[in-house]
């Protein structure tokens, strides 16, 4: 994936996977690695980002807000959900760019995403297997 620096792009990862859980009305499974540790998150509609339980469960989502991070153009702090930057009126504010090694795609369809796997990315967002709720 493409962007300015890490905050953008962790943004933009989280503003994807949401769209995708809002397609699909459920949570979807997110491996984030940064060497040497990964780690095994859900992302909800809502923006929540939670980390899943050793036993693939999410804990309750009280009291947990949407992830926020800058719009891509004017840096306006916002929720990863929103479709407009309310500051400077970009649309897709957190938007970032997919390289799977080849050209740019900028926009990705659900079958896609839930079954996208290349050598520089494991299960990006994985829609195989129930993420579970306890809420």
């Amino acid at each position: 994936m493409a962007a300015g620096d890490v905050v953008h792009l962790r943004s933009g990862v989280i503003a994807r996977a949401a769209t995708l859980a809002a397609r699909l009305r459920r949570p979807v499974r997110l491996t984030v690695t940064e060497e040497p540790a990964t780690w095994t998150l859900a992302v909800r509609p809502s923006g929540v980002v939670q980390l899943l339980t050793s036993e693939d469960t999410l804990p309750s989502v009280a009291g947990l807000h949407p992830h926020h991070g800058p719009c891509r153009e004017c840096g306006e702090e916002q929720p990863v959900t929103a479709g407009t930057c309310p500051a400077c009126g970009v649309q897709e504010p957190h938007r970032v760019d997919v390289v799977l090694g080849g050209p740019m795609i900028t926009d990705l369809e659900a079958s896609t995403m839930t079954r996208s796997r290349t050598a520089h990315t494991t299960d990006l967002v994985n829609g195989g297997g129930d993420v579970r709720n306890n809420a």
